[in-house]
């Protein structure tokens, strides 16, 4: 199998790089790979976690992305990340602020590359529903590809 990501993991490692960040990528656990599988989540983004988990946060200006064993938490516990997922968005990052990168997973196949969309916890009263947080999602990259190499190169609008 080959690695997609090549060109924007090479960017995020320059870039923490020139911050003095010392995250490490690598293979996921296969465990962790199984928890991403069972929620039907797209080949291309198992393809990223497959060669290049992050061992820690990677924080590039005020977006991040985190390691499979986080994403559970933001999935399963936090807001808005809990209320969405079961309406087809699994949290893959976070902002600064807070707010949610998620992807699209009601795309009608799991070959198809998910767009990603912001999900801000702050524009909903203090009882958000799936339905207030979904009116103001937006998305910031048409494919996960792309939202990798928004990312990698510090170009990924955190607002």
């Amino acid at each position: 199998m080959k690695f997609l990501y090549e060109g924007q993991l090479s960017n995020m490692k320059k870039n923490l790089s020139a911050h003095n960040d010392k995250v490490g990528f690598g293979p996921a656990e296969k465990i962790d790979l199984f928890y991403l599988e069972s929620l039907h989540i797209p080949e291309s983004v198992l393809n990223f976690y497959r060669f290049a988990e992050p061992d820690d946060v990677v924080e590039i200006r005020d977006a991040r992305i985190w390691p499979i064993s986080v994403l559970k938490l933001e999935n399963e516990k936090m807001e808005p990340g809990s209320i969405i997922f079961p309406l087809g968005y699994f949290v893959i990052g976070t902002t600064i602020f807070g707010d949610c990168y998620c992807l699209n997973l009601n795309q009608p196949s799991r070959k198809t590359e998910p767009s990603v969309i912001i999900a801000y916890h702050d524009r909903q009263n203090h009882h958000p529903t799936g339905e207030s947080i979904l009116e103001n999602m937006k998305t910031v990259a048409k494919t996960f590809s792309e939202f990798l190499t928004l990312f990698s190169k510090g170009k990924l609008k955190a607002d």
